[in-house]
């Protein structure tokens, strides 16, 4: 890093970006779909899809493996 005394805004800077962004998305998600939206994305879903089907499990897959390592 060349000018480490500058990381500390660029930080700052990038986080506050990557906030309003989330937040943005989220209150963009609630206008949408309001209050009947889940927290877990993939429930809100089609849940006869194949594709999220398989998302599902491979979660299922992931979650599951979390715990033994």
């Amino acid at each position: 890093m060349r000018e480490p005394k500058k990381f500390p805004p660029v930080l700052s800077g990038v986080m506050f970006i990557v906030a309003v962004l989330f937040a943005g998305f989220g209150i963009l998600g609630y206008a949408a779909y309001g209050s009947d939206i889940q927290t877990v994305v993939i429930v809100n879903l089609p849940q006869d899809d194949k594709f999220v089907q398989a998302v599902q499990f491979l979660c299922k897959l992931k979650s599951h493996n979390r715990g033994s390592s």
